[in-house]
């Protein structure tokens, strides 16, 4: 994890998450899948090659009902945030 350079963790396992990370990585508890990609839109370094990966560490269960749903809200509010960013 050493190009990793914040984990934004939504959902109830977040907590569980965050304590397994302390010490090791910077953690920013969002809850939500449209407030992490608002944090990281506001703390992305636009100067360096960035990557934003959807990595699941959990089903998310809480707040969708299966991974394809999970998927989809990530590209659709990823490209509402991100759409109008020019590289």
């Amino acid at each position: 994890m050493k190009n990793v350079v914040c984990v934004y963790g939504i959902g109830t396992a977040s907590t569980l998450i965050e304590n397994c990370l302390n010490g090791f990585i910077q953690f920013k508890k969002c809850l939500t899948m449209q407030k992490a990609l608002e944090a990281i839109a506001q703390n992305l370094n636009y100067d360096e090659s960035a990557v934003v990966l959807l990595a699941p560490a959990c089903s998310s269960f809480d707040q969708y009902k299966n991974y394809e749903l999970r998927g989809n809200d990530f590209t659709e509010l990823t490209n509402l945030i991100f759409g109008n960013i020019h590289f």
